[in-house]
């Protein structure tokens, strides 16, 4: 499963909108919006900081909730 489906559905589960998780991961919506559409992979930085603003360890980005 792609990474930005996986970031997703983690935000979905979290009842997360884009902004309020980009505003938390300090990434700039468009920007994840791009990654959850699988456009653009997201930078190493940003997978950190997105698995902090879950609240998850980053290799969980890594697999399907």
């Amino acid at each position: 499963m792609p990474i930005g489906t996986i970031i997703q559905a983690w935000r979905i589960s979290k009842h997360q909108s884009v902004e309020s998780l980009s505003d938390a991961a300090g990434i700039p919506a468009e920007l994840l919006d791009a990654i959850e559409a699988n456009q653009t992979d997201p930078s190493t930085s940003a997978v950190e900081a997105l698995a902090s603003a879950l609240r998850i360890p980053p290799s969980w980005l890594f697999d399907a909730p």
